[in-house]
């Protein structure tokens, strides 16, 4: 982490929810993929299903003609059912915040780092992964905070420190959707 660049670690963009990033916002962004993180992101914590509002914004998504596609660090018995299920491509095992599970799907997608757009809703994962492949990044809240296994407990509080410092810095202009 030595050569790492402090602005690795923000997002392009910050959302409530991914409802937010409307297939509108990712076009204009010259984007064309969503590769999304699945845990506490569009799904409550090791759940079978997305939640409604995400399984709109997946469905109004493909509509427009944006590919989505799973990264997880996640194991395959929680990551395939998941995106067999909402017709996705997906990453197991990704390794985030390396950046090569992103890379991987993109070029599986056919499109290229600058095509892509990472959904997260973790500073030190789907972020500085999605970041350090050259991918523009969306942060999302937690659908449920508590739900975190004990070990992200500290984590969220840096992060939490980390995207306060940042949005002081930069102001609300890298807000979406309100």
């Amino acid at each position: 982490m030595n050569n790492l660049p402090v602005r690795r670690l923000f997002p392009t963009y910050y959302a409530n929810d991914v409802a937010a990033v409307t297939p509108g916002f990712v076009k204009a962004c010259g984007c064309k993929a969503l590769l999304v993180d699945i845990d506490n992101t569009v799904s409550h914590v090791d759940a079978p299903d997305a939640v409604p509002v995400a399984v709109k914004w997946m469905s109004e998504s493909r509509a427009a003609g944006i590919r989505i596609a799973f990264v997880s660090n996640n194991d395959p018995p929680r990551v395939e059912p998941f995106a067999q299920k909402y017709n996705a491509d997906y990453i197991c095992h990704a390794e985030k915040p390396k950046p090569g599970g992103y890379r991987a799907i993109a070029q599986r997608l056919g499109c290229s780092d600058k095509e892509c757009m990472v959904v997260g809703d973790q500073l030190f994962t789907d972020i500085l992964g999605g970041n350090a492949a050259g991918m523009r990044t969306v942060i999302v809240r937690p659908l449920c905070e508590a739900e975190d296994p004990k070990a992200f407990r500290f984590r969220r509080k840096m992060e939490k420190l980390l995207l306060l410092l940042d949005r002081a810095i930069h102001g609300k202009r890298r807000v979406i959707g309100g």
